[in-house]
């Protein structure tokens, strides 16, 4: 099955802390359509090795857990809090300017290279890439760690590149 994601949104030039909420809320959903992907491709084949992307015994859980992260609605409260956080909690966190604008530009070439080969590797740098605006936003935003949780969890899930 195709991934049918679309890259995400990036702001043209630098933005500030208060404008940089919109591109944040949107990642957070990319985020929760990303995975919701991967885990309708779950069975696909390395092409570059000749192994299932994933370890079948590892990602057979991962439509349950988004489920389950769903119904909690960890996206949901993850972007009220984007909404309320200081604005100051989000600059120290580099989730403004030209960081913020590297961030999402990094994530979407890996998120291209990725839909153009779907390598383990691949996945594996998508996965860092998202891991590095992930993290800044949980902390800046003061939650917990389901949605990084999910994420390395995905990641554990893979199939070794070295196998």
């Amino acid at each position: 099955m195709p991934i049918q994601l679309l890259p995400l949104r990036i702001p043209e030039e630098a933005v500030s802390d208060e404008n940089s909420r919109p591109y944040l809320v949107d990642f957070i959903y990319w985020l929760r359509d990303f995975l919701d992907d991967i885990a309708s491709i779950s069975h696909e084949i390395d092409p570059s090795t000749g192994n299932p992307l994933f370890e079948e015994s590892q990602i057979f859980f991962l439509k349950d857990v988004l489920f389950e992260v769903k119904e909690r609605q960890h996206f949901e409260n993850v972007v009220k809090l984007i909404h309320a956080a200081q604005a100051s909690a989000l600059i120290d966190h580099g989730l403004e300017g030209i960081q913020l604008k590297w961030k999402l530009s990094n994530i979407n070439f890996w998120f291209g290279r990725f839909i153009d080969g779907r390598t383990a590797a691949l996945l594996e740098r998508l996965l860092h890439s998202i891991d590095t605006l992930l993290k800044s936003i949980l902390g800046a935003v003061g939650a917990g760690s389901a949605l990084e949780e999910l994420k390395e969890s995905v990641l554990n899930s893979m199939t070794l590149v070295t196998e």
